[in-house]
Formats: C-alpha cells, structure tokens, sequence
C-alpha cells in the first residue's frame, strides 16, 4: 500500500501507546461542510486513542469524521476527529483522536476485518 515501515512513528510522534498497522479499506463521512461526500480511504494504524487514514482527499484540522471499517456482515462505526493531515506522495495522511476509547471488542472486530481483507486472504 502506501505506508511502509519507514513511515512509523517518528522521534517526534507524540502518542502515548503505540498503533499496531493496519491496512483496512474503510469509508469516511466529514462533518467539514463538503455535501457530505463520503469518501473511500485506508485505514493505516490503530491504537484505543486514535486512528491514522490514508486518503486521497485532505481533510481540516478539527473536522469531526465518521468512519466506517467492513466487511461481509462485520461492520464497525468509530468517531473521531481530525487532529492532522499531512501530505505524502499522491496522498494525505490523517491523524485523528476517537471521542471515544477503541473497546477490547471492536480492537478484535478491527482485526478480524483486517485479516479478512488482507490482500493475501483469499
């Protein structure tokens, strides 16, 4: 995808517990005022306290999100909001804050989606 393993946390980062990667297909709805457009991105980390998107699209510092991971009948609905967005490469990278802390419940849904749509998982 478009994350690699240089792209992880760097001196810098300022989190408090580290986001194991994912590669998660996801959908998110801005709250920014755009026709609520809802746009396809990657999910790239996840952590209880936060999420980091891969999207074509840059969203604003602040804007509220609603995300969107699935697949099949699983299905899992986080809020956040936008603490960041940088741009890399043809992509804009978003740091976000959940409102509300990732359950142990949907941390396993979050896996059990990703190992479902890993590109080797036939």
């Amino acid at each position: 995808m478009i994350l690699n393993s240089t792209d992880r946390r760097s001196k810098d980062d300022r989190r408090a517990e580290p986001r194991p990667a994912q590669d998660v297909s996801i959908r998110f709805l801005a709250g920014d005022g755009t026709a609520g457009a809802l746009c396809d991105a990657r999910l790239a980390d996840a952590s209880t306290s936060g999420v980091r998107i891969a999207s074509e699209r840059p969203v604003e510092n602040g804007t509220a999100l609603l995300i969107e991971a699935h697949h099949g009948p699983q299905r899992l609905n986080l809020s956040a909001k936008v603490m960041w967005c940088r741009e890399k490469d043809d992509w804009h990278l978003i740091g976000c804050r959940l409102n509300a802390p990732l359950t142990h419940r949907q941390a396993g849904l979050l896996r059990s989606i990703a190992e479902a749509t890993a590109p080797d998982a036939s």
